[in-house]
């Protein structure tokens, strides 16, 4: 008896090891390149912000499931008169091909710190 346990508990760890990497291997659902600025009095800040208006703009657009990116670059950074700082963010938005993946996800940017 506390073989065939054994036995079955082996088979269900084997088939979410099985399960697992299929998930991680589907593709992501991705739509075009979104493209935003923003406009600050330091560099750091515009391009914060510049990837701020960027979430807010796929929001807009598609949801909240398309908030992971993609190909994310920024396009530079140029300084204004005032002294003001331009910067342009552009990534295609994108979702995971998961289901029930209800995680509105991190953006992390080099530099900038983390973004929610």
């Amino acid at each position: 008896m506390m073989k065939k346990a054994l036995r079955l508990s082996l088979a269900g760890v084997g088939l979410l090891v099985t399960i697992a990497p299929l998930q991680a291997a589907l593709p992501y659902i991705c739509k075009p390149a979104v493209k935003a600025t923003g406009e600050d009095n330091t560099h750091a800040l515009a391009e914060k912000r510049a990837r701020i208006n960027w979430r807010t703009q796929v929001i807009d657009q598609y949801g909240t499931a398309f908030l992971k990116h993609r190909a994310g670059i920024s396009d530079g950074c140029t300084q204004g008169f005032e002294p003001r700082w331009r910067c342009t963010y552009r990534a295609k938005p994108c979702k995971d091909p998961a289901p029930g993946n209800s995680n509105v996800p991190v953006i992390k940017s080099p530099g900038i710190g983390t973004i929610r």
